[in-house]
């Protein structure tokens, strides 16, 4: 992995909901465990709790992320979630990750966290220095009771 550079932009989730929603609601399909909706990331992006940022002087419908900051209430440590990430080009999401890094070490976070149900993605990750910390399993139970 090459410690390339890359500027990371803010983006007014109003103007590019167009360029994104078609990444954001792909992964949402693909996490069939999410109890978030897009218009969830739409909503939190616009009330300023939540980010999405690409790359600058890049199109963000090929590659972006929105990250939340979350904080433990019981210790107070801050960790940034990477709620989402469309980027099917790995050498971008390798440039994207270091600046998220960057972007949570002067926020003084402890972590960056993500979730995925994508083994290829836990892989890719692993390579960045992320840890598998879980596995989830669920059964569905039928809901009428008899």
């Amino acid at each position: 992995m090459s410690e390339e550079f890359c500027e990371l932009e803010v983006g007014d989730i109003r103007v590019l909901w167009d360029a994104v929603q078609h990444g954001i609601k792909t992964i949402h399909q693909n996490l069939p465990w999410a109890t978030w909706i897009p218009e969830d990331i739409y909503a939190e992006c616009l009330s300023g709790r939540a980010a999405l940022l690409f790359e600058k002087g890049t199109d963000p419908s090929s590659a972006f992320t929105v990250l939340k900051m979350l904080t433990d209430q019981g210790t107070g440590e801050k960790t940034l979630l990477v709620w989402v990430a469309w980027c099917p080009d790995e050498k971008v999401a390798d440039r994207v990750y270091i600046e998220v890094d960057k972007l949570a070490m002067s926020n003084e976070c402890v972590a960056v966290d993500f979730i995925t149900g994508e083994p290829k993605i836990v892989e890719h990750l692993g390579r960045m220095g992320f840890k598998k910390l879980m596995y989830h399993g669920r059964k569905e139970l039928p809901m009428s009771v008899e």
